[in-house]
């Protein structure tokens, strides 16, 4: 029976991979460095205290250093060699022995010894039953038995993890190399430490989100949008019954961080730079695991059958600092921001990197701020407006040194007021 409150990867990702940000991780790659494939494989030790003997290693003293090796056998010296005849754990310690007596006065040090089998580092990664972009990344050796490592170790496309199994989403296609590497702290030896890398290739098909970030792209394109627009493209999710809405995510994230209900409708909206979608409704009902994903995914994949909608840009006339008269963005926009009062918007004024940019600076601001004032006297709240700087958003400065080293577009552009949607906050 499925609960009634649940995050849609169940939980377990915050449960097998103990953070995004593993600051032990990132230290163990930036210091760590021709890291072995494998580690154990040896019987032999040598043990060597000659340096921290406290008295000379003299019969004729009337002492010895004597050394049990934990398998029965005894050697005398403070630095001697031993082969085991098996792997496995082994309590040795150095002891200061009376010549005469053959008694131990003291001990001079005691340990264990692991002596484990060659030990074979391999990465599994498990695609079932988790969204699409999402992979399961896990820790596998030979001879769990004898040997358990520490801590392991993960960096994947620039994120570090801790944990035997760690969770990654991949937000667009590509090759991609995992790498993870483990600490075991032995008594005797130290810290040993082994790594594994393997290889991956995410397609489009597998980044199930990369249909809906081109549709945007494409859109913008053909509006011909400027810099200024370019942004991820976001999701917010909305419960109808209980007047919530989800904080607006990156869509690649949607999967890991919206919180779904049993039983409930939402409605989800989607929006990029200048554009965005109409609400779609979602119904959660009797949906769990594999079913949800599937039904969520294809509630996004029908946006790609519907126009976008538009905040156009407004166009100014050159040296002058209101809208043209033909131009009819400014009363669009301030009819889509009535019908879409969750909205709230930046508004970018694009100026060229001539020798007079002091000037174009206050030319900016001046049209950005003439826009504005037109919108709140159309109704907008003023808390929904917010202006750019080209101080700030170096998007808005054009990259021609003069308008008349301008092409036709980028001129078209030095003209241009553009909005930018930042954010949406429903209310019913």
């Amino acid at each position: 029976m499925m609960s009634l409150r649940w995050k849609i990867l169940f939980l377990f990702i915050s449960q097998v991979a103990i953070a995004q940000k593993s600051p032990a991780s990132l230290e163990f790659f930036n210091t760590v460095s021709d890291c072995a494939t494998s580690l154990g494989g040896w019987k032999c030790l040598e043990l060597d205290l000659s340096s921290e003997s406290s008295i000379e290693n003299d019969s004729t003293n009337g002492y010895l250093y004597s050394w049990s090796l934990g398998d029965g056998s005894r050697k005398p010296g403070d630095k001697v060699e031993h082969c085991y005849e098996a792997f496995g754990s082994y309590q040795i310690s150095m002891d200061l022995i009376d010549a005469e007596t053959n008694t131990v006065i003291r001990n001079e040090l005691s340990a264990t010894v692991d002596l484990y089998p060659e030990i074979q580092l391999s990465i599994q990664k498990r695609s079932e039953d988790l969204p699409p972009s999402f992979l399961e990344f896990s820790c596998h050796y030979n001879h769990p038995e004898l040997f358990e490592p520490d801590h392991v170790y993960w960096r994947i496309d620039g994120k570090y993890y801790e944990g035997k199994k760690v969770v990654h989403a991949f937000h667009t296609a590509g090759v991609y190399v995992v790498e993870m590497g483990i600490e075991k702290n032995t008594e005797l030896t130290g810290l040993i430490t082994a790594c594994a890398t393997t290889e991956i290739t995410m397609s489009d098909s597998d980044i199930w989100t990369t249909p809906i970030i081109k549709f945007f792209e494409a859109s913008k394109k053909s509006s011909s949008a400027g810099p200024f627009v370019k942004s991820d493209v976001f999701c917010q999710v909305i419960s109808q019954s209980e007047n919530k809405r989800s904080a607006t995510y990156p869509i690649n994230f949607l999967m890991s961080q919206v919180e779904i209900k049993e039983n409930e409708e939402y409605e989800i909206l989607l929006f990029s730079g200048n554009s965005f979608t109409q609400r779609k409704k979602f119904n959660a009902a009797g949906l769990a695991g594999n079913e949800l994903y599937g039904a969520l995914k294809d509630t996004l994949s029908s946006f790609l059958l519907q126009p976008l909608n538009f905040f156009k840009a407004v166009a100014f006339h050159d040296g002058e600092a209101t809208p043209s008269m033909q131009d009819n963005g400014l009363n669009e926009t301030a009819e889509l921001l009535l019908l879409n009062p969750s909205f709230k918007i930046e508004i970018g004024s694009y100026i060229h990197t001539g020798s007079r940019i002091e000037k174009g600076m206050q030319a900016s601001l001046q049209k950005a701020t003439t826009v504005k004032e037109s919108l709140i006297k159309n109704g907008i709240r003023e808390e929904r407006i917010s202006i750019a700087s080209p101080d700030n958003n170096k998007s808005l400065i054009n990259t021609c040194s003069a308008i008349s080293d301008c092409n036709w577009e980028n001129s078209a552009l030095n003209n241009k007021v553009e909005f930018k949607i930042t954010g949406s906050n429903y209310e019913h």
